[in-house]
């Protein structure tokens, strides 16, 4: 019996395919099958959803570009459609966004924006913004993984 490469994918896992892809074919394939597996998204960010995952945290367009490393005016011309952002940037988008869902799960939507802005002991006295400036939005990917498991802290 012979497996395709989405049946190889789907037992060792999506992240196996990629590896396993010849160069020739450029991995087109694997990504392809890493989107359908749901571990990448091809879906490019609207920009009504820029505009909404930075109002989600209730931050303004320059403190929120300083989340992605980007101008406000880059911000802004996202927010109005005037020119799209790059993959990297849509990638960065994605995980905040999934990053305020899960704070979400375990806080009232509306603290959000004020816990976003005020310094934490659990993130070394920074608040997320700088932690997430800094290059450790990880830290805040534990903090929400700890709260959400019931791991005092």
């Amino acid at each position: 019996m012979r497996t395709t490469r989405a049946a190889k994918a789907r037992a060792s896992g999506p992240a196996a395919l990629v590896r396993e892809a010849p160069a020739r074919v450029g991995r087109t394939r694997a990504v392809h099958a890493l989107a359908q597996a749901g571990r990448l998204t091809t879906q490019t960010i609207t920009p009504g959803q820029a505009r909404a995952i930075r109002k989600g945290y209730g931050v303004n367009r320059h403190d929120f570009g300083r989340l992605l490393g980007y101008s406000e005016r880059m911000i802004a011309s996202w927010e109005t459609g005037e020119q799209g952002p790059g993959r990297d940037v849509q990638r960065r988008y994605r995980e905040l966004a999934s990053l305020h869902r899960e704070l979400a799960a375990i806080m009232k939507v509306r603290s959000i924006p004020e816990w976003f802005q005020t310094p934490n002991a659990g993130l070394k006295g920074l608040t997320p913004i700088e932690a997430i400036e800094r290059g450790n939005i990880h830290w805040l990917w534990w903090m929400a993984y700890g709260m959400r498991a019931g791991v005092a802290s």
